[in-house]
């Protein structure tokens, strides 16, 4: 998995606990930890380890903050699976609780199965 798509997966699974905050938190929150570390975001990690999983709107904040909005202007990536590396497509499809919503093309990709 390259850079970017890390970027992406990492957004995905802060929006991901943003729509689902009250169960599954385990794995997403050890595997976002872990993206923000690799990428080395340190407001990432911070805000990341202060979640006390109470509401998912903690991870609802600007990028510079450690939030989730904004990191689509730095991955550059599209909201797609299809296209993706079969690494990213696997963790996606691991810890993401609703990918369906995720991406835009989930449909066709699910077709393919």
């Amino acid at each position: 998995m390259n850079e970017n798509e890390k970027i992406l997966l990492l957004e995905l699974i802060l929006r991901d606990i943003r729509g689902n905050w009250g169960w599954e938190n385990t794995p997403r929150i050890p595997m976002a930890r872990r993206l923000a570390i690799e990428l080395g975001f340190e407001n990432h990690i911070e805000l990341i380890n202060d979640y006390d999983h109470d509401d998912g709107r903690h991870f609802r904040t600007n990028m510079t903050n450690g939030g989730y909005i904004g990191l689509e202007e730095v991955h550059g990536l599209t909201k797609t699976i299809r296209d993706k590396s079969d690494e990213f497509k696997l963790e996606a499809v691991k810890y993401l609780t609703y990918p369906e919503t995720a991406f835009d093309d989930w449909i066709a990709f699910k077709a393919l199965d």
